[in-house]
Formats: structure tokens, C-alpha cells, sequence
């Protein structure tokens, strides 16, 4: 392991990740599914929607693994009751209208996504809509 990389664990898989890099970028690289819906990695960080808490061992409370950097032996927990029930009241309490969130998210291209079913926000919409 070189001087730039550090492991961390991850629902009790051992993950090598970049020394500095975001958890949620630690956990695509290791293909570690965390939920998310305001992140997109060519975009600031908002940790605005919720989405990507995850328990962190000796953390209070929940983190949002778009904007927690990764440290050396840390444990993450992406699916303990806790991650998942912070996940949940951060969906229902962040769920606007369906129309309101397409026109707000892609107000140019929804004609065409609409007809084809290929926009990642209108599959995201109708995951957390359930």
C-alpha cells in the first residue's frame, strides 16, 4: 500500500480508498451501492438531500458519504439499521411532487427523457416515490 492510499472498512469488507477522497467515491471504487440522489461526482458537493448517510463508527450521527472524507481504519456501515433509518426519514422528509422535481431538474430535456424512460433523476423519482 503506498503513502497515498489507506484502508478503511465498509459493512465489514476491508476497502483500499485515495487519503483524501470522499466516502462515497471509497465506496463506487470498491462497487459499495450507497443511495444518493444529489450527488454526481463532476458537481460541488451540496450533502443537501440526505440520501447517503451512513453510520460511522464512533460518529453521533449519521454522515453523509458525499462529503466524509475517508481516514485510516475507519468502519462504515451503509446498511445497519441506523444508516437505513436515517436514509428513510431523509427521503420522506426531502419527497417533493414528481412534476416539481423533473422541472426543477431538467427543464430542457424532459420531452425527450419523458418518451424514452432514460433520465437517471425520473428512475431515481420513481424509486424513492414507492
Amino acid at each position: 500500500m503506498s503513502d497515498d492510499r489507506i484502508k478503511i472498512e465498509v459493512d465489514g469488507q476491508t476497502i483500499e480508498a485515495r487519503k483524501g477522497a470522499m466516502l462515497i467515491e471509497a465506496t463506487d471504487a470498491a462497487g459499495i451501492y450507497v443511495p444518493r440522489f444529489c450527488y454526481h461526482k463532476h458537481l460541488t458537493v451540496a450533502a443537501n438531500c440526505r440520501m447517503c448517510l451512513v453510520e460511522v463508527e464512533r460518529a453521533p450521527k449519521c454522515m453523509p458519504a458525499c462529503a466524509t472524507p475517508v481516514m485510516d481504519g475507519m468502519k462504515v456501515y451503509t446498511r445497519s439499521p441506523k444508516a437505513t433509518a436515517a436514509q428513510h426519514a431523509s427521503d420522506k422528509s426531502h419527497r417533493r411532487p414528481e412534476s416539481r422535481v423533473r422541472s426543477v431538474a431538467c427543464p430542457t430535456a424532459l420531452p425527450v427523457t419523458a418518451r424514452r424512460a432514460t433520465c437517471a433523476i425520473q428512475h431515481k423519482i420513481m424509486e424513492t416515490s414507492a
